[in-house]
């Protein structure tokens, strides 16, 4: 036995051959100007890409395709290439299609040039075996003015194939007037072949103005991108060094070294020192605060003294060491002089103040005193004490600053006093380390925060006379209070000789040889001076000062009492203008040191989480039960903390552990456990062994409990079922929903085989219930390893009348049916006629694709008149009569081509008559297509005259003779054209008769237009009459197309009359569509009349849609619409049947304000149901079985079989009630008073007001 077959052959691919041009072009705004600039001048590792430099800092390529150039942001800078123009780019991103062109308007009267990016969304064709060819699109461009017509700017062809999108850059000239519109409009037709991909897509456009824009005094940077590194804008980050700024002469920014004396000269450089930067946004009048003020004078002194101690090198925390203070800063938003220069100032532990002439900065670090202040110096030897605020008094501190190890990222810096914590209340506060780009700086500033509030919590405030006039905020003195001190160690001096000084009070009791005494010297600063002996109040110095002043204040320091270091923080004026209020803050010298030599580090760190352990979140636990996995528990956590493990616990039902687990991953595999139900609980631990808090989930092995109940949520028609679980379900379980209908399931009876299957989920709604009916479902938890046991549930639909109207209100309103039926008569008319104008305008752009139209017959009449030589003329003339007989021909071949064409005219013609006969045969033959074309076309011209007055020649009334022409002429096109992928046949026709005051056609065109993918042929008949303002047209066009992959046709008729603004209209559409997935029918018709701003309209619309997914539309609606100055009015009625969520739906819609059933019989007219206002009137019902929430009963209610005093039953109007029964037996009687009962034979029974009879 054998076989055998043909070698199948492997279709041909071809590679993508459109490579996208598209660059994204960038310019950024850095800063103020002059600056320094990249810090690597020679590469482009200062410009980064999403965090990713673009080269290494040896030149090494990281992104390709990406250029880059900057500007320093001086005055006279040059424009950046590229960049020199305004651009503003506007987002289409909008597919263009053949029936729908994109327009967009341009309002910007400065616009000189626009940029669009348009292209392919994919184009690549392909033929029923595969093999794949390069493909063409055309697009145009054009542009429209105010009042304006459409003008052609560009016509873009793209040719090639690519799998995804592909686009290109056109730029066209704006025009001059202002507004206009841009339009993308596509030639090519739409695909409707899978075999063909040839989408078109606007992605964008720019406005363009053009300028020599240099931007001086801003600092640039523009780029040019690559798109295809990039599907959006990346984000841009450039390592720069910042402004130019003064700086001493002397000084070396780079180095931070100084060099010789510094004699108050400055130069020009880049610094990140905060003194230089200080001063400059003081100074400077672009950007700082001379530009309010004006002239400024700073106290450079000060300024050089505080850019040394920023400059001196101090513990970094890893062994190394940094300058104290440097400020890297980039302020990005307007903000208050005043406020800047105080974060300055902060950030290297000082204030800006004014002395009274200049701007200078007080220090907070080591100096000597000035002055030493006693008792004796202020008024009435008072000091008053006070302390920081307890809230204030911080011994922990998160410090935010900018790490350039992490993308220049803010993070935190956690600093701490343990000791202090230990000792009480844990205190916490934030700080933000401004212009911070070191961790050791920022630790730095965390330590001082906590010192100073440990070390320098005291405050004094105290008044003194004319000795405080020297003193400036800032200033360092000594204090000695003797009733603090709780004796007299300080005062005035009275007199002196050599080396004794005589005070104004005894010491000799605390003062001891080797204490020293503070007393002023000549320079007016406190100098100490050993002790030798004291003898009252007579002290002997161990040497001479060289200089004493009598009455002057001193001070005792001993080993017992000492005096305190105070800073001058604030000096007021008071209202005694020889008496100064001060304020003064406690100085502990040593504080400067603890802070700079204090900082260690162990690892780098750069969140909180190195002292807290983050929770964690979204536990989750996931079925997989294969043979190595029995679940797996995955989990998040907020904050990513270095060095983190997980403790995980399985607990049992009891709460025992009965397993524990460790791994530093977010997810953990179980295998191993026994069937059951646990618990599992995570939490985290660091490095220092702190855990923090555990997050538990339920964890079952095997098959899952059932749900504990299932709630029954009654809606109108409908019930939604939710299961309740006893615990948390893991992530794959969900539960399956089985219907049994209104008949329950035996415990005995199988459910799966008695019952249907809905599916599964986290809750159902059953759909489609009948109003006051029970209804059993039953349901099943379902996971990995098994299903549950079933729980049944049982309910009926809500009884609420509302929602049950609404209900079946919103189910009416999402079907094809109501959306059509709502929609007025009128609008659906106009919504077809722009339909009718649309298949009228395709077979327009189809027929001029072809050629089969007027303009082409004349282009081939011209064309051939040209080309082509006479053979042989025949003429004859008599004083203005005249007539000719011309035959012209041309015969030629060349490499390329060959062609003949032969022109054959007949003219007749007279003063006033004219007639010829034009016929055009050609022939053509290139490499490409072969086209046979002929054209013929009759004509008739008679000159008519009429007297009429000419108000443009003189003042004078004069008669001229204006001349007008009747002429009527028939023309007919016929042309076929083949080419290697397409034929076509193509013919046209028109007979058209004009006078001065009306015109009339008949056009015929039909197209046969046949390509290797698609076959479409197209007829078209217009009848058009015009007299003046009226006219009156009857359009007819029809077409099939057939492909590969579908096939369609259509067919439309429009009829139209208008005298002046009043029209009529009457549309027709008729469309079939049939593919591999889906077939649509439809046919719309309506008649529109309009006058005087009102209109009326009828329509009607059948539909039928069925496709492979299921869906299913069968429709038929008729609608009568009018609409009075903006009012509208509407009727109708629908019929539909539709494939809904809930099942397939029949259904009969109607829509008025009044609908009645009537009946005729003879002459008679009656109405024996009506709905109006909301209300159903009925004159006679047989209900078989009803439900009714509210009933008003007219008259009365009776049985069928009622007969008064003998059976049945009857209640009415009045209260009164009788029932009779069915046998004769008895009877009962109720009215509002009484209560009758009585037998076959007598009353029996009276309750209430007794009357004794029944």
């Amino acid at each position: 036995m054998s076989s055998g077959g043909g070698k199948a052959k492997t279709p041909k691919l071809l590679d993508d051959n459109l490579k996208s041009k598209q660059f994204y072009q960038v310019l950024d705004l850095i800063s103020e100007g002059p600056i320094y600039g990249p810090v690597d001048q020679e590469h482009l590792s200062s410009f980064m890409l999403n965090k990713t430099p673009v080269t290494d800092a040896r030149g090494n390529i990281s992104i390709p395709g990406i250029s880059v150039a900057w500007r320093p942001g001086s005055e006279f800078q040059s424009p950046i290439n590229g960049f020199a123009a305004v651009q503003a780019s506007t987002i289409v991103n909008a597919d263009v299609t053949f029936d729908t062109p994109l327009v967009r308007t341009v309002s910007d009267s400065d616009v000189t040039r626009v940029r669009l990016n348009i292209g392919v969304t994919g184009l690549v064709q392909q033929d029923t075996k595969g093999n794949q060819q390069n493909s063409t699109v055309t697009l145009v461009i054009e542009t429209r003015t105010v009042s304006g017509a459409w003008e052609i700017q560009k016509t873009v062809n793209i040719t090639g194939k690519i799998s995804g999108e592909y686009l290109e850059a056109h730029t066209i000239d704006a025009p001059d007037i202002k507004p206009f519109d841009i339009r993308v409009r596509r030639i090519t037709p739409d695909s409707v072949s899978d075999l063909l991909a040839n989408g078109t897509i606007w992605n964008s456009y720019t406005e363009i103005t053009d300028d020599n824009l240099s931007y001086p005094f801003s600092a640039m940077v523009g780029a040019v991108i690559d798109r295809d590194q990039y599907t959006d804008t990346p984000n841009r980050t450039y390592h720069l060094r910042g402004l130019i700024v003064d700086v001493p002469d002397n000084y070396d920014p780079v180095t931070r070294t100084y060099t010789g004396l510094w004699l108050g000269g400055f130069k020009k450089a880049w610094t990140n020192n905060p003194a230089w930067l200080f001063r400059e946004l003081v100074k400077n009048e672009r950007f700082g605060l001379a530009r309010r003020a004006g002239y400024i004078d700073v106290d450079d002194g000060m300024l050089y003294v505080l850019s040394q101690y920023c400059d001196q090198l101090v513990n970094d925390g890893y062994a190394g060491l940094e300058p104290r203070l440097t400020l890297n800063a980039y302020v990005t938003e307007q903000i208050s002089a005043r406020e800047l220069l105080d974060k300055i100032a902060g950030m290297f532990r000082g204030i800006a103040l004014w002395d009274g002439m200049r701007l200078t900065v007080m220090l907070d670090a080591p100096q000597d005193p000035i002055a030493t202040i006693t008792n004796a110096s202020v008024v009435d030897g008072k000091f008053t004490r006070s302390s920081v605020k307890r809230a204030e008094k911080y011994n922990a501190v998160v410090v935010s600053w900018t790490d350039p190890d992490n993308g220049w990222e803010q993070v935190k810096e956690y600093v701490s006093d343990d000791d202090e914590i230990a000792r009480g209340m844990y205190n916490e506060t934030t700080l933000e380390a401004f212009g911070c780009t070191s961790r050791g700086q920022a630790w730095r500033a965390g330590k001082w925060l906590l010192e100073t509030a440990k070390r320098e919590s005291s405050r004094l405030t105290f008044q003194m006379a004319r000795d405080a006039i020297g003193f400036t905020p800032g200033d360092i003195v000594e204090i000695m209070d003797n009733n603090y001190a709780g004796t007299r160690l300080g005062g005035r001096i009275m007199a002196h000789s050599g080396k004794v000084i005589s005070v104004d009070a005894d010491v000799s009791e605390l003062v001891s040889p080797g204490d020293s005494m503070s007393i002023m010297d000549r320079t007016g600063k406190m100098g100490r001076h050993e002790i030798a002996s004291v003898a009252g109040r007579n002290i002997t110095l161990r040497n001479a000062p060289a200089w004493v002043r009598d009455g002057t204040v001193f001070a005792i320091s001993t080993s017992d009492v000492s005096v305190r270091l105070f800073r001058i923080l604030s000096i007021a004026e008071t209202e005694n203008n020889s008496v100064y209020s001060i304020t003064a803050g406690q100085h502990d010298p040593n504080k400067q040191a603890i802070v700079d030599d204090g900082a260690v580090f162990d690892i780098p760190n750069d969140t909180l989480n190195g002292y807290r352990v983050p929770n964690i979140e979204n536990l989750r636990i996931l079925n997989t039960n294969s043979e190595t996995v029995q679940v797996t528990a995955t989990w998040e956590t907020a904050t990513t903390t270095k060095k983190l493990v997980f403790e995980l616990c399985v607990y049992n039902e009891a709460g025992a552990v009965v397993a524990q687990y460790e791994t530093d991953q977010f997810r953990y595999e179980f295998y191993g456990l026994n069937a059951g139900s646990y618990t599992l609980g995570v939490r985290g631990r660091n490095e220092n062994g702190m855990k923090g808090a555990e997050t538990q989930v339920s964890l079952i092995i095997g098959a899952p409990r059932p749900p504990n109940s299932v709630q029954w949520i009654p809606g109108p028609l409908q019930a939604t079922l939710v299961p309740v679980m006893s615990v948390t379900a893991t992530t794959d379980t969900s539960f399956e929903f089985w219907y049994a209908g209104e008949t329950p399931v035996p415990p005995t009876v199988d459910i799966e085989n008695s019952t249907q299957f809905l599916g599964r989920g986290y809750q159902w709604t059953i759909q489609q219930l009948k109003f006051d009916h029970t209804y059993y479902v039953y349901v099943r938890t379902r996971n990995a390893f098994g299903v549950s046991d079933f729980v049944e549930a049982s309910g009926k639909p809500t009884d609420d009348f509302s929602d049950i109207t609404d209900a079946i209100l919103d189910q009416i309103a999402e079907t094809e049916l109501f959306k059509d039926l709502i929609e007025n008569a009128v609008e659906t008319s106009q919504t077809v006629a722009d339909m009718a104008a649309s298949i009228a305008e395709n077979a327009d752009q189809l027929a001029a694709a072809v050629g089969a139209n007027r303009e082409t017959a004349e282009g081939v009449i011209k064309n051939a008149l040209a080309i082509a030589e006479v053979t042989f003329r025949q003429s004859a003339q008599n004083a203005e009569n005249s007539a000719q007989f011309e035959q012209l021909r041309e015969v030629i071949a060349t490499e390329t081509e060959a062609r003949v064409t032969d022109v054959t005219r007949l003219e007749a013609s007279t003063e006033e008559n004219a007639a010829g006969i034009t016929e055009v045969r050609q022939a053509l033959a290139t490499e490409e297509e072969a086209r046979a074309t002929a054209v013929n076309q009759l004509t008739a011209a008679t000159k008519t005259a009429s007297d009429k007055a000419d108000a443009a020649t003189d003042a004078a009334d004069a008669a001229t003779e204006q001349v007008a022409q009747n002429t009527a002429a028939i023309t007919q096109l016929d042309q076929v054209v083949t080419t290697l992928d397409s034929a076509t046949a193509s013919r046209f026709d028109e007979l058209e008769g004009q006078t001065s005051e009306a015109s009339g056609s008949v056009q015929n065109t039909a197209i046969a237009l046949i390509q290797n993918t698609l076959a479409q042929v197209s007829a078209r008949r217009t009848l058009t009459a015009l007299n003046a303002a009226n006219s009156a047209q009857i359009d007819r066009v029809d077409s099939a197309a057939a492909s590969d992959r579908e096939a369609s046709a259509q067919s439309m008729l429009q009829m139209s009359a208008r005298v002046g603004s009043n029209t009529a209209s009457i549309n027709s559409i008729s469309r079939t569509l049939s593919d591999y997935q889906q077939s649509t029918a439809t046919q719309v018709n309506s008649l529109t009349a309009t006058i005087g701003g009102v209109s009326s309209a009828v329509t009607t619309n059948a539909q039928a849609v069925a496709n492979l997914n299921g869906s299913l539309n069968a429709m038929y609606s008729i609608k009568v619409g009018a609409d009075v100055n903006g009012v509208q009015y509407a009727a109708g009625m629908g019929l539909g049947v539709q494939n809904t969520p809930a099942g397939m739906q029949s259904q009969v819609v109607f829509l008025a304000d009044r609908f009645a059933v009537m009946s005729y019989a003879g002459s008679t007219v009656a109405l024996p149901f009506v709905i109006q206002n909301g209300q159903v009137f009925i004159r006679d019902s047989f209900i078989q079985d009803g439900t009714i929430t509210n009933a008003k009963i007219g008259a009365f209610i009776q049985s069928n079989n009622y007969v008064p005093g003998s059976v049945g039953w009857r209640l009415d109007k009045n209260g009164t009630f009788e029932n009779y029964g069915s046998d004769g037996t008895g009877a009962m009687k109720q009215t509002n008073t009484t209560i009758s009962i009585k037998d076959a034979n007598r009353l029996r029974v009276q309750i209430g007001k007794l009357t004794g009879v029944f």
